[in-house]
């Protein structure tokens, strides 16, 4: 019972934060599945951490519990590059792509480096212990650079986050990688300290610094949801208005998009009917567009993309592939862009420019088909 009453003082603060991020997950999760599972994978990655590093405590106070602490102390070095790891992908990292398998492989290696201590024959390679002058079993780093494996691989991590959030700092996307390298900077600075001035091994900050940067994180997320669209998932007209003149500067096109049609499929087969058109349209545009285009559901169904730094043949790429994929379905779009080639032309003229394009498209379209502006009844036939 002492040993639990001082586990829980010991960690109130931290049990709070898990308690409470658990619960707010577990309330959002069909609203945000892939974000809550990460964060219920890190906040069990902490508690675990927590109750291994309570339980220490037990199994030091004697040589004849030196198996346990071995395995204990194995586990916890294991455990917190494991939180660094789902933190990426809680930052934004696609799962089973390039990087995610390349992200994976340091882990294996960790996982091998840590079982050597449990082997007779190598259990040095890592740390060594002793008793202290108190009578506690207490485990020093080795000898060897395996001493440092866990460190290294928290590091590799840290700079690999930092290094693709350089590649996000512009534009709109300014505040999330600052709130990135603010969550970095934390563990970062607990994963130094923990480094270079734990002699003992009894100073632990990582485990809280990561938990405490997943609620940081977390509550920028939530801030940032008033920014998009919950049908569509794309960015909505208030960032619109709120991205435009912080991206002025580096605009360098701009491509609007109208569905034609939409009021038929409303007005002929539900709103439903509608909606899965909007969002299958919202799905080719995402991914027809380059990571330098943004793209907004201006309302209804009209989409503006804002193109930063892409040159003329890229947007006109993306136009192509975003047409080509929509010939594979039975929804239609009429487009028009105009393109910046000096800081001369206003971003409004843009603006004017691209629409008038559009609703040139949009009238040919009319012309070549059977469907009539604003139709609320099917088209009539040629019969």
């Amino acid at each position: 019972m002492e040993y639990l009453y001082s586990y829980f003082i010991t960690n109130f603060f931290l049990l709070c934060i898990i308690l409470v991020m658990t619960i707010i997950c577990a309330q959002k999760y069909h609203e945000h599945k892939m974000m809550s599972v990460c964060i219920f994978i890190i906040m069990g990655l902490v508690f675990a951490l927590s109750v291994i590093d309570g339980v220490k405590l037990y199994t030091q106070k004697g040589a004849q519990n030196a198996f346990w602490t071995i395995l204990l102390t194995s586990l916890s070095y294991f455990l917190r590059p494991v939180c660094l790891f789902m933190f990426i992908l809680l930052s934004g990292q696609r799962a089973r792509d390039k990087w995610f398998y390349i992200l994976l492989a340091p882990l294996s290696l960790l996982l091998v480096v840590y079982v050597l201590p449990l082997i007779p024959a190598t259990k040095d390679a890592v740390f060594t212990f002793g008793i202290n002058e108190v009578g506690l079993l207490v485990f020093y780093p080795g000898n060897t650079p395996l001493r440092f494996a866990a460190h290294i691989v928290s590091a590799f991590y840290m700079i690999y986050l930092l290094y693709r959030n350089i590649a996000t700092l512009q534009a709109k996307h300014f505040s999330h990688s600052l709130m990135i390298f603010i969550c970095a900077f934390v563990v970062i600075l607990a994963v130094v300290l923990e480094t270079f001035y734990n002699e003992d091994g009894s100073l632990e900050l990582l485990t809280t610094s990561i938990a405490i940067s997943v609620v940081f994180y977390y509550l920028y997320l939530f801030t940032e949801r008033a920014k998009y669209d919950p049908l569509t998932g794309l960015l909505n007209r208030a960032a619109y208005y709120s991205d435009l003149p912080k991206m002025d500067k580096d605009i360098t096109g701009v491509i609007q998009i109208d569905m034609n049609g939409l009021k038929y499929l409303n007005d002929n087969f539900g709103h439903e009917e509608g909606d899965m058109a909007l969002m299958t349209v919202s799905a080719i545009l995402k991914k027809g567009c380059t990571r330098r285009m943004y793209v907004y559901r201006m309302g209804g169904d009209e989409f503006t993309v804002l193109v930063n730094k892409d040159d003329e043949g890229k947007i006109i790429d993306s136009i192509r592939e975003i047409q080509s994929e929509l010939a594979k379905t039975k929804y239609r779009c009429s487009i028009g862009y105009a393109f910046r080639k000096g800081r001369e032309t206003d971003v409004e003229e843009l603006i004017k420019a691209s629409e008038k394009r559009m609703y040139e498209d949009k009238t040919e379209f009319y012309k070549c088909s059977l469907f009539e502006r604003r139709q609320t009844v099917a088209p009539k036939s040629d019969e």
